[in-house]
């Protein structure tokens, strides 16, 4: 029986009819470093430091001992060898075994007559990434991986130029594609391969040794014409072929060896991470339409694509911040497929990684019967939309970072406010007066004090008038320093609504929400102030939408619907939000209320004295008075409420 080695992917023994053979882990390690490396020979001490790593290489001899016992006698099981064990040697048995990586490696003696079929064959008999699936190895072996997908990547762009004259086919034009998307998942930043998805026609004077010069400026296509098919991408292809090979013929031959290196301005431009909807129906279709976004995204100088594998990779961790940090990932697409009508709707929304922000957000309809008729509208308007978006925030990214100690405690101050707690509150409010101290005029800072100000009067309730008129004079310090940020509008607007200009309070929150339309936190104020101007309909329209595009769903969302439903008289749907929270304590007066219009005198009872406990000195009276509400009808709703639980 003969036998493949896989490496594309996983690494596997696989028999002649396709079934995989078990085999010592650590004995398809060696066999993957024979094979790959092409060599019949090699020391044991190399065997060890590379497989287990480590500075103790007795301990790996050791274990290498350990490991030839079971690899020799597994061989015999098997009723053949792969591996030969010398005194001071590992060799590899001639003719033993093969390896899938064979199909790739052919493409190195390729002609421009054998490329396309060769090249056809290693696109789809060798379709992810070198090893890329093994785990547990030592660092060595992994460093090991990675220059060999290193030497995978490079035969593949040699592959490229050498196929692009005679790619004129449909078939031709795909599958040159496909062979781009190798090279650029493994390495998105080489500036080859940026050149090859971006460039449009150039002013090229030909290949007759006269002078070529780079396209200026505006003959750069914008992302969207990037975007426009295969066909175009071709055309792209063929003329930096072209181009490379007339520099090529007027080169000194010391310049042509040295690749050109990457511009030092790509270092500080944005990285957007495209991230796949999970598995489901649909699917197939979503992840075409990102593929061509990505592709298009590459025409973009604005900003840096964190390569597909990788994106895919990061989309299926249960915890993504720390790979995103990790990456330097500056921007994330989300996506999700749901099924709306009978048919699967892609939901993206673009997050700003440093503040956890949503920048924009959109819902796509992806019917099958229209799908291929629509798709290049489709992704021209997501490529356009997603690179206007992230040019929108850019200067919000380079103000924040552009003050990084401010920055640092600034962030720290916004952890801080993910709990809705006295205690949280003023810790944060320590926090943006540190950043102050770093920067005079952060105005970030100042919207955050506003914040906590106006979060501490309403979680004290003891309508302490001073509390929102500082949130009110740091919200407009914070609009002075920095008019293009969101937050001092927004925290301008909930000020207002707290001292009982509605009017004004929805001015400042209209023009947050045209600074930033799909900003969820946003959009849970905008509700608030609708709940409290006797609007609550239209309050609650708006956090559904916000807790669609933030479905991990903080406290301070569901505590804000709860409140939209009381007053709508849903007292279950308001107990469900409650009950959502991960800390209930600051919507006890809610569920207290809710309880007791209900008819669970008992249960409120028990509520309202669970909130003297945490609040010894509320008075509802007091509370009711300074509650900032448009009409007299809803006030006493939410009076009668707290009167029948006992407060």
């Amino acid at each position: 029986m003969s036998f493949k080695l896989q490496t594309s992917g996983e690494l596997r023994l696989i028999d002649s009819r396709g079934t995989e053979t078990a085999f010592p882990e650590k004995g398809l390690l060696i066999l993957a470093y024979l094979l790959a490396s092409e060599e019949t020979e090699v020391t044991r001490a190399r065997i060890a430091r590379l497989v287990w790593g480590g500075p103790d290489s007795s301990r790996g001899l050791t274990n290498l001992r350990q490991t030839v016992s079971r690899v020799v006698a597994r061989q015999e099981e098997l009723g053949t060898r792969f591996l030969d064990f010398a005194p001071g040697h590992v060799r590899l048995v001639p003719n033993a075994i093969t390896a899938d990586l064979e199909v790739l490696f052919a493409l190195r003696s390729a002609t421009a007559e054998t490329v396309q079929p060769l090249l056809g064959r290693a696109i789809t008999f060798y379709r992810l990434p070198f090893l890329e699936e093994v785990q547990g190895i030592s660092a060595e072996y992994r460093a090991w991986i990675a220059e060999k997908q290193h030497t995978c990547s490079e035969i593949y762009s040699a592959a490229v130029r050498l196929a692009l004259p005679q790619s004129n086919s449909p078939a031709d034009r795909v599958l040159l594609k496909e062979t781009a998307l190798r090279v650029f998942r493994h390495d998105p930043d080489n500036s080859e391969m940026r050149e090859i998805l971006a460039l449009g026609e150039g002013q090229d004077q030909g290949p007759d040794g006269g002078a070529v010069s780079s396209p200026p400026a505006s003959a750069v296509p914008a992302p969207a014409d990037a975007a426009s098919g295969v066909g175009s991408a071709l055309d792209m292809l063929r003329t930096l072929y072209n181009r490379k090979k007339a520099m090529a013929a007027v080169r000194p031959a010391a310049l042509q060896a040295a690749p050109a290196p990457l511009p030092a301005a790509l270092a500080t431009l944005p990285r957007l991470a495209i991230l796949p909807p999970f598995e489901t129906e649909g699917t197939g279709l979503a992840g075409a339409l990102l593929e061509d976004v990505t592709i298009g995204l590459c025409g973009c100088r604005s900003l840096r694509i964190v390569a597909p594998y990788t994106a895919a990779r990061i989309s299926r961790q249960s915890d993504r911040t720390e790979t995103i940090v990790q990456h330097s990932i500056h921007y994330v697409l989300e996506t999700r497929l749901t099924m709306m009508g009978g048919y699967p709707s892609l939901f993206v929304q673009l997050i700003y990684v440093a503040s956890d922000d949503v920048v924009w957000a959109d819902r796509f309809r992806l019917a099958p019967e229209t799908f291929l008729a629509n798709r290049s509208d489709l992704t021209s308007r997501l490529v356009e939309n997603i690179s206007a978006a992230v040019g929108r925030n850019e200067t919000v990214r380079q103000y924040f970072e552009g003050n990084p100690a401010a920055y640092f405690h600034f962030l720290q101050g916004q952890q801080y406010l993910q709990h809705l707690t006295l205690p949280e509150i003023r810790r944060a409010r320590k926090s943006f007066r540190a950043a102050l101290q770093e920067k005079a005029d952060f105005g970030p800072a100042l919207s955050g004090l506003a914040r906590t100000n106006h979060l501490e009067w309403l979680i004290t309730a003891r309508g302490e008038p001073e509390l929102l008129h500082s949130a009110q004079r740091h919200a407009q310090e914070a609009i002075e320093r920095c008019g293009e940020l969101t937050s001092g509008y927004r925290e301008l607007g909930v000020t207002r609504l707290f001292l009982g200009a509605f009017d004004e309070s929805v001015e400042a929150l209209m023009m947050a929400e045209k600074l930033s339309p799909q900003y969820a936190d946003l959009l849970v104020d905008f509700g608030d102030t609708l709940i409290h101007a006797s609007r609550p309909a239209e309050g609650l329209s708006k956090l559904e939408k916000a807790i669609e595009l933030n479905p991990l769903t903080p406290d301070g969302y569901l505590w804000t619907a709860a409140g939209a439903n009381y007053y709508l008289e849903n007292y279950a749907g308001a107990l469900d939000y409650i009950e959502r929270m991960a800390d209930p304590t600051p919507a006890l007066r809610l569920a207290a209320a809710c309880r007791a219009m209900q008819g669970e005198i008992k249960q409120a009872r028990a509520l309202a004295r669970k909130l003297k406990q945490h609040y010894p000195d509320f008075e509802v009276d007091q509370w009711i008075a300074v509650l900032p509400i448009k009409e007299d009808w809803q006030r006493e709703h939410y009076r009668e409420g707290l009167k029948k639980a006992g407060l």
